[in-house]
């Protein structure tokens, strides 16, 4: 019984610390984007999601990046990843509405968008796309 505990607790322990290091090598991977160094973020969006294949927040990145560098579809699979992950997450939700609205998908992206505001009413970004959204109608 000891040693099922104590395989088990190192097995809990690596696991937590995959997702922090994962979670660090995504921040890492932010910055280096933000600086448009797509190549070396990617690599550590790669990094991250074989650390941790939860992180929904890596392939949200990931989706930005691909958006960016003009590759539509996959960005779509990128977000779509995060999505499955984090339905409900309000910066998932935004990535969708804009590569939606890129693709010409203009009531996908409109309910995208809603559904961010549904989620956090504070979102005033959202509200700016929906607006432009219903203009182009």
């Amino acid at each position: 019984m000891r040693t099922q505990f104590e395989a088990a607790s190192r097995a809990e322990h690596e696991q937590a610390e995959n997702r922090v290091q994962s979670l660090q090598l995504g921040e890492q991977a932010n910055e280096l984007a933000m600086k448009n160094n797509f190549p070396e973020a990617m690599e550590l969006l790669r990094q991250a999601l074989e650390k941790n294949p939860e992180n929904g927040f890596a392939y949200s990145q990931q989706a930005k990046i691909y958006f960016s560098m003009k590759q539509p579809a996959q960005a779509g699979e990128a977000i779509a990843k995060a999505m499955r992950i984090q339905p409900y997450q309000p910066d998932f939700l935004f990535v969708q509405g804009v590569i939606e609205a890129a693709d010409g998908n203009a009531d996908a992206a409109l309910r995208a968008f809603e559904e961010v505001t549904s989620v956090n009413p504070k979102e005033a970004d959202a509200y700016f796309e929906i607006g432009k959204i219903w203009m182009s109608k």
